[in-house]
């Protein structure tokens, strides 16, 4: 997808592996922040050592616990089988898509991004047609967008018949 396109791309840039080697947490807070600014429906944005640690402070990166933790367990080589998404606070719901960064065969860190639920909204809006329903579901089967007609909003969706889209 672009977004996880845009997220590999950083990745990929000679001053994201020389921050992470030998910059310090100002530093890649700094960088962070500003690329975020320049990042679409983007909500946060970090560097994270091959440790996982977080370079710089994770709220004023805007990145929350459960999104530092999930980072975590997939640097220790958990496999997600989904996309995590975040919705303790409703302002805030986001999707994560993390990369690792790489010099050769040793992974030296990770970066993260948080990107706006309001994405997948519009996308769904573009997508579906009069008489038409369109649900996304979290990995707990609870449903964190549905669309009807091309307007809805955030519900817990009872009463509905649903089919699952692998992917």
């Amino acid at each position: 997808s672009f977004y996880n396109e845009i997220v590999h791309d950083l990745t990929e840039r000679k001053e994201v592996a020389d921050l992470i080697n030998f910059g310090n947490d100002n530093e890649a807070q700094q960088w962070a922040n500003q690329t975020r600014t320049l990042l679409p429906k983007s909500i946060g944005l970090a560097l994270i050592t091959a440790n996982g640690k977080v370079m710089g402070e994770p709220l004023q990166m805007r990145l929350g616990e459960q999104c530092v933790s999930d980072m975590q367990l997939t640097l220790r080589g958990r496999k997600i089988s989904q996309t995590p998404v975040h919705q303790q606070q409703e302002s805030l719901a986001h999707f994560d898509i993390y990369h690792t960064v790489a010099e050769g065969d040793n992974i030296i860190g990770m970066v993260l991004a948080s990107f706006s639920l309001d994405i997948l909204k519009e996308q769904l809006n573009k997508l579906i047609t009069p008489g038409q329903i369109a649900v996304i579901r979290n990995k707990s089967g609870e449903v964190i967008i549905e669309r009807e007609n091309g307007i809805g909003q955030l519900h817990n969706g009872n009463g509905h018949h649903y089919i699952a889209i692998p992917g």
